[in-house]
């Protein structure tokens, strides 16, 4: 197997793993890849603009726990 079938393979392996890759070719045409950049988390997007803060709605004081009727507790038959 040549360098570049490995890379290709490498690469579409690395993406079906869920992580981000940007392959760099060797030339502009893009059937060989020379390297890849692998990240496991997004890339970095610069921001054009800057947004104004936002005041959030008042959240109420009367958060309770859910109710608990047992209605949906599965109850198994001991077993002896």
């Amino acid at each position: 197997m040549d360098k570049w079938s490995r890379n290709e393979r490498l690469y579409r392996h690395l993406v079906e793993m869920g992580l981000f890759c940007s392959p760099i070719f060797t030339d502009n045409t893009g059937d060989r890849i020379e390297a890849i950049q692998v990240s496991v988390d997004l890339p970095a997007v610069p921001t054009t603009s800057v947004v104004a803060p936002v005041k959030r709605p008042q959240i109420g004081e009367s958060i309770t726990s859910a109710s608990g009727d047992g209605s949906n507790v599965i109850h198994f038959p001991t077993i002896f």
